[in-house]
């Protein structure tokens, strides 16, 4: 279940929500290595953790 912060009313969603919704269906293999079992995100810092990772130089 989706639980708000009390922060600034941003939902946050586990890796297995994430994972399994449709907005980010073609970002599954990425994000399963990136996200961590035990924490939550909100759409904002999933989008954060992506650009970083698209953005990184190969090495």
């Amino acid at each position: 279940m989706a639980t708000k912060t009390k922060k600034d009313d941003e939902i946050l969603y586990s890796k297995e929500q994430i994972i399994a919704s449709k907005k980010y269906s073609n970002r599954k293999d990425i994000l399963n290595v990136l996200l961590k079992d035990d924490e939550e995100y909100s759409f904002s810092k999933i989008d954060e953790i992506i650009e970083e990772f698209m953005n990184k130089e190969v090495q």
